[in-house]
Parts: structure tokens; C-alpha cells; sequence
């Protein structure tokens, strides 16, 4: 029995499926785009400000507006469907026809959201932001009357 292991050159392929583009790819979620949107209010050049529609809004609905990579919160919930980005999205697919991207069921891509399905999901995440904001200013007045009514009632 030959106990020595293959020469470099004689190894079997390991992985014949494409290697899914980071650029095409959610930051979020990591797979690659099947609804991807354009968060008006983002600006930041390592996201491109483009995420899988679904991806953010479940974040959003947990951290209303809040920048997925940190920082100070987005003032608005806009979105736009990323034309571009599903179009190259097409591109890679057509390019490699035999692959279905990691987390898809299927090679179809599906229709895209609509501007006005985007902007009700939006004015849905602004309004939770406000009710968290109000919610929070509300904690922060009944807190600061606890330590003041509690100063007051305090013997001297």
C-alpha cells in the first residue's frame, strides 16, 4: 500500500462551482442578491449601501433605522430597487449556468420589489423608529424623575 499522499498536480478538484462574488453578495445575509435594494441614506462605500430587501428589513424591524455597520442611525428608511446590482447578478448567472447560488432553491431570481412595495415597507420601519424613540424618551424622563423625586424625598 502506497502510504504517500497524491502529488500537488494529481489532487482531484475539490469545489467545481463558481466562487460567488463578494461584490454581488449581501452583507447581511452573505448570498448573493435575489431582491437587492439601495438604502437612500447610506453612503458607506464598504456596503455600497446595497442589501438583500428582506436582510434589512429584518434587521430594521429589530433595530429600527439603525446602519448595519454602525454608527449613527439612518434618517430614513428610502429605498430603491439596485437595478445595477440585479443586473449583474444576471450577468454572473448567465456566465455560469450551471450553478445555483448558495441559499437560493432555485436559479430564478423572482420579480423585484416595487418602488411602491419599498416605500411601504419604509413608511413601516419609520414608524417603528418613532414608537422606539418615543418609548425611549419616555424611559429617560420617568429614570430622570426617579433620581430627582428620590434626591428630594432623601433625609439631609
Amino acid at each position: 500500500a502506497d502510504l504517500m499522499p497524491p502529488m500537488l498536480g494529481e489532487m482531484p478538484a475539490v469545489h467545481d462551482e463558481p466562487e460567488e462574488p463578494d461584490e454581488l453578495t449581501c452583507p447581511i445575509c452573505y448570498t448573493i442578491f435575489r431582491d437587492p435594494v439601495h438604502l437612500v441614506g447610506e453612503h458607506r462605500g464598504s456596503g455600497r449601501g446595497v442589501y438583500e430587501r428582506d436582510a434589512i428589513i429584518s434587521f430594521w424591524r429589530r433595530r429600527p433605522l439603525a446602519s448595519f455597520f454602525g454608527g449613527a442611525p439612518l434618517s430614513s428608511a428610502a429605498m430603491l430597487p439596485a437595478v445595477g446590482t440585479r443586473r449583474e447578478v444576471g450577468d454572473w448567472l448567465a456566465r455560469n449556468p450551471g450553478c445555483t447560488p448558495s441559499g437560493w432553491p432555485s436559479r430564478d431570481v423572482g420579480a423585484p420589489s416595487t418602488q411602491a412595495e419599498l416605500d411601504q415597507l419604509s413608511r413601516e420601519i419609520e414608524r417603528l423608529a418613532a414608537v422606539r424613540s418615543a418609548a425611549e424618551a419616555i424611559e429617560a424622563a420617568e429614570a430622570a424623575r426617579g433620581i430627582n423625586g428620590a434626591a428630594a424625598e432623601a433625609p439631609p
